[in-house]
């Protein structure tokens, strides 16, 4: 079902609709803040989903400037927001990707994770081969988030780094 809302000024066609996130006010800056407390208190919290429902420039902003960040925490939470913005209509594809694909590159090796899973959501070519690039990482984490990444993947070169992962000394990247 396709429902339709105003937002920013931009008329906003959705394919998936949330009457709970289409009633929530809180502006975006107030969500991602306290999404940011939640995870520094490793308190279980959902309200990135908020944004990435929401999806507009705002949103993707928010993102951006999170994923510049010098604090690894808030690059994590810029790299899950851009990962799935938009959610199904995946909002500023493009723009995500080519901020996402550096993050694999990223100091931190949390950030290096959620960007490959983030990368996986966004499902775009253009990460298959930096995707590859770090398919032997040392870390086991950061390899099942290259499978997570490469899964939707038809590319020949993507099929073939699934398939050596298959081999890999790490039961969740094997399976």
């Amino acid at each position: 079902m396709t429902l339709g809302y105003e937002s920013e000024s931009l008329s906003v066609m959705r394919t998936l609709y949330s009457q709970d996130f289409e009633d929530n006010l809180t502006p975006s800056r107030s969500v991602i803040e306290h999404c940011r407390e939640s995870v520094e208190n490793d308190d279980e919290d959902d309200s990135v989903a908020l944004l990435q429902y929401r999806g507009t420039r705002t949103e993707y902003e928010l993102g951006i400037e999170y994923v510049e960040s010098l604090d690894p925490l808030d690059r994590v939470l810029g790299v899950d927001l851009l990962g799935q913005l938009g959610w199904g209509d995946q909002t500023f594809l493009e723009e995500s990707v080519h901020a996402l694909i550096p993050m694999l590159k990223d100091t931190d090796e949390r950030v290096v994770f959620s960007a490959a899973i983030a990368l996986g959501h966004r499902s775009d070519p253009q990460a298959i081969p930096h995707l590859i690039e770090i398919a032997k990482h040392e870390n086991s984490d950061i390899r099942y988030g290259v499978v997570l990444g490469l899964l939707r993947h038809e590319d020949p070169d993507a099929i073939q780094a699934l398939i050596q992962l298959t081999k890999d000394a790490d039961a969740d990247v094997r399976n």
